[in-house]
């Protein structure tokens, strides 16, 4: 019973979201949840990830290497997402595809 109310619940959420009826980005600010996962990483962590990210969108992939392995220490090896980008983009020597 607690895993369909939870699913209502995501789904009504994800329909507010949808229509514009809240504002995503608040909860990233507001949630206790989402700031107590977030709270190992500094700002200046969030901004070299999405200053890289800004890179690997516009297929800039070259900057976004470089942008990415700014990112410090151990931060660099156990966030996911970065892993993630830095190994895709080496797997094409830093080329996006055109």
């Amino acid at each position: 019973m607690k895993k369909v109310r939870g699913r209502i619940e995501r789904n009504r959420y994800k329909q507010a979201a949808m229509s514009n009826q809240i504002q995503v980005s608040e909860k990233f600010e507001l949630d206790e949840d989402i700031k107590l996962m977030r709270s190992p990483y500094s700002k200046e962590f969030f901004d070299t990830f999405k200053r890289g990210f800004d890179h690997y969108i516009k297929g800039k992939w070259e900057e976004c290497f470089n942008e990415l392995n700014k990112i410090e220490g151990n931060m660099i090896e156990t966030d996911a997402p970065t892993r993630l980008i830095l190994n895709y983009i080496q797997e094409y020597n830093c080329k996006a595809p055109s």
